[in-house]
């Protein structure tokens, strides 16, 4: 039997010593003995905890599945078989959603370890379920297992209908079709990729704060970003890599699902810089172009988008924190999450070692939280 183990980005709060619930370990060890053939994605948090612990008791049983070509794989820990898919989109949320939906269709089970919130996670959920294939959940707020056997039961999940924003809810729609006989399953994978490429705000929202507006980034904002910081050599700031023409390629594109804002000025109408928050990862990051610095700018923009995020109005689902991460030697961006509430929790080194296993890159990096005070 294949198994498809899945989960959210955002699981470390609910981890103790860097590891899979000890409840968690306990469901997988029952595929195990039966030398089920575990399949996984790639990406960091619960694939990456799922990969470590298979490889600490040297399970080979297992496949990666990947969202590229060979070379664009970001973690394999025990260098097991990968399959690679192609997507049509270059980039975001709908690039990684590739990988999901071959690992949902070639499963036979699921198991999702679900922080409510992750939408990639619900989908993995939604299209096993809607193919008839059960799926163990470990709720990790509440830390307790639901089998699912039908879509009603993931309807509770979903949200309200009425929110346009609401990817989950219109997920679940669309399995609930498939799965009612209205359209073959290479329908229901072009409507889900439809949907992953479609923008939370479609209905162009815009924020604003003293100063600025903060409008849903164009791709030629982006290239104005990376022009900016590869003209002030800010790269290995920015990102903890030297600047590699490897490097510069790779960041030509923005990460993967996050919601990119321009910061424009009211009185001006220029563009300051950016801001984005990753909902995969609950993931802030934002940069202010240099002329513009030590004037509060990136403080108000965080503030704003902060709040949007945590209440709900930016996804139409709330969320319960939002970290930061930065690289040690970023002193401004430290001191806008500390002046912003966010909390240090956490200082490490991150080690990038490319596919033939050769060190490429080091560097420590501080990690904060802001929890949401109406938890």
């Amino acid at each position: 039997m294949k198994v498809f183990i899945s989960g959210s980005y955002s699981i470390a709060p609910y981890c103790e010593s860097g590891q899979l619930p000890e409840r968690v370990l306990m469901e997988i060890a029952k595929y195990l003995d039966a030398n089920d053939t575990i399949i996984v994605g790639d990406c960091a948090g619960t694939d990456a905890l799922v990969q470590q612990y298979l490889e600490s008791i040297h399970y080979r049983n297992v496949t990666v599945y990947v969202s590229g070509v060979q070379g664009q794989t970001r973690i394999n820990a025990g260098k097991w078989e990968e399959k690679h898919f192609h997507p049509s989109a270059k980039s975001g949320f709908g690039f990684y959603l590739e990988k999901d939906l071959q690992m949902a269709e070639d499963a036979d089970a699921g198991l999702a370890i679900w922080d409510g919130t992750s939408k990639g996670t619900y989908i993995n959920m939604v299209c096993l379920v809607a193919q008839g294939k059960p799926c163990h959940v470990y709720l990790l707020k509440e830390q307790t297992w639901i089998s699912v056997g039908s879509l009603n039961e993931l309807e509770t999940y979903a949200g309200p209908p009425s929110r346009q924003t609401n990817l989950k809810y219109h997920a679940w729609a669309v399995a609930k079709e498939f799965q009612n006989g209205a359209m073959t399953w290479e329908t229901l994978k072009r409507r889900m990729r439809d949907l992953a490429g479609r923008k939370e705000s479609d209905g162009q929202k815009t924020y604003e704060t003293g100063r600025m507006v903060l409008r849903l980034g164009t791709r030629a904002d982006y290239d104005k970003y990376i022009a900016h910081v590869v003209e002030a050599d800010e790269i290995f700031v920015q990102y903890g890599y030297e600047p590699t023409e490897e490097i510069l390629e790779a960041i030509r594109e923005p990460y993967a699902g996050t919601m990119l804002f321009s910061m424009i000025s009211k009185t001006a109408g220029d563009m300051l810089g950016y801001i984005g928050i990753t909902e995969e990862l609950d993931n802030l990051e934002f940069y202010t172009f240099p002329d513009y610095r030590n004037q509060g700018y990136c403080t108000e923009a965080v503030k704003v988008l902060l709040q949007a995020y945590l209440c709900g109005d930016l996804t139409g689902t709330p969320h319960d924190q939002v970290y930061g991460e930065t690289i040690d030697i970023n002193e401004a961006s430290m001191r806008v999450l500390e002046k912003c509430g966010f909390e240090k929790k956490a200082v490490g080194m991150s080690v990038s070692i490319n596919d033939n296993g050769d060190h490429f890159g080091q560097h420590y990096y501080h990690r904060y939280v802001y929890k949401n005070e109406h938890e």
